[in-house]
C-alpha cells in the first residue's frame, strides 16, 4: 500500500477523533472499542493504533479537545458581553454552565474522564486549560476596581474551584441549585472583596 501524504494522514487523524468523540459521547468509554472506532471510520484498527497508540490516548485527546472548546466558548461569551468585567464574568459563567450541560460534555468530561484519567490528572487537564482564562478575568475585575489587586491569585484559584464544583453540581440529578443562583452568589462573594 502506498504511503499517505501528510495531508491524508492529518485528515485520517481528524476523522478518527470525530468518530471516537461521537462514540465516547453516545456509548461511553467502557463500551467503545478501537475496532468499533475503526469500523465506524471505515479504517483499520491499525490506523487507530498508528495515530493514537491506544484507546486511553485517543480518549485523552478527545477530552482535551472538548475542554479547549469549553474554554473557547467561555472566552467568546465574555468578549461578546458588554465591556464591564463583571458582565463578562456573568457571560463566561453562563457559557460554562451551558457547555457543561451538553450531553456530550457530561459523558466525556464529567463521567468518563475522571474514571479513565483519575481525579488528579482529570483536574490537571481541566485546570491547565481553563485557569489562565480565569486569571485573566479576575485580573480584569481587579483592574476595574471590583477587588483588591493583591488578591488576584487567591481569588483566581478559589473562584475556579468554586465554579468547577458548581458546574458539577448543576449536572447532578436532583440538584436544588440553578446557574443564576451560583452566578449571583459569586457576585456577592466578589462584592465582599472590593478594596
Amino acid at each position: 500500500m502506498p504511503r499517505r501524504t501528510a495531508e491524508e494522514a492529518a485528515a485520517t487523524r481528524v476523522q478518527l477523533l470525530a468518530v471516537a468523540r461521537d462514540l465516547f459521547a453516545t456509548d461511553g468509554y467502557a463500551a467503545t472499542t478501537l475496532d468499533g472506532i475503526a469500523t465506524a471510520a471505515g479504517l483499520t484498527r491499525g490506523a487507530v493504533h498508528h495515530h493514537f497508540g491506544d484507546k486511553r490516548a485517543l480518549f485523552v485527546e478527545v477530552f482535551e479537545t472538548l475542554e479547549h472548546e469549553l474554554n473557547d466558548a467561555v472566552v467568546r461569551a465574555a468578549l461578546a458581553a458588554p465591556s464591564d468585567p463583571l458582565e463578562q464574568l456573568r457571560a463566561g459563567c453562563r457559557a460554562m454552565f451551558d457547555s457543561v450541560g451538553l450531553a456530550e460534555h457530561r459523558q466525556i468530561a464529567l463521567t468518563d474522564a475522571p474514571a479513565v484519567l483519575g481525579l488528579v490528572e482529570w483536574y490537571d487537564v481541566d485546570r491547565g486549560i481553563g485557569m489562565n482564562t480565569m486569571r485573566f478575568g479576575v485580573q480584569a475585575l481587579a483592574d476595574a476596581g471590583y477587588l483588591d489587586p493583591s488578591r488576584v491569585d487567591a481569588v483566581t484559584v478559589l473562584l475556579y474551584g468554586a465554579l468547577t464544583e458548581a458546574a458539577l453540581n448543576l449536572q447532578t440529578p436532583g440538584s436544588p441549585h440553578t446557574a443564576d443562583e451560583f452566578i449571583a452568589t459569586v457576585e456577592s462573594l466578589l462584592a465582599g472583596l472590593r478594596p
